[in-house]
């Protein structure tokens, strides 16, 4: 019996890599091609913590110059993902990043500020 193909976070990286890309520059080009995407989302999809869609696939395809979306994938059995407990954690983590940024907006840096 085969094994079930999945999105293969490594090959993304592996194929932008290939063609000499940076993740913003595969988001720019992404963007040109009508879906909105940044480099952050590029390197969550590379690190497994997200899956595209299937329009985003399809965009990324079209990005990395390759013909066929399936170049993207694996067999299920041989992917390696973070784990959900560490994806909790990085996005936990991420979201007091961002609470300790937005509460400091709107006050002096007292460091750089001293006379």
């Amino acid at each position: 019996m085969s094994d079930l193909l999945r999105f293969d976070p490594h090959k993304l990286r592996a194929v932008r890599k290939g063609r000499a890309l940076t993740q913003d520059q595969l988001a720019e080009r992404a963007g040109s091609l009508g879906v909105d995407l940044d480099a952050g989302l590029v390197s969550a999809y590379e690190r497994g913590y997200a899956e595209p869609k299937l329009t985003t696939l399809m965009v990324l395809t079209a990005a990395l110059d390759l013909t066929d979306p399936r170049d993207l994938f694996s067999p299920a059995s041989r992917i390696v993902v973070p784990t959900r407990s560490r994806r909790a954690r990085v996005k936990k983590n991420h979201e007091a990043a961002k609470a300790r940024e937005e509460s400091q907006e709107g006050r002096p840096n007292t460091r750089h500020e001293r006379k």
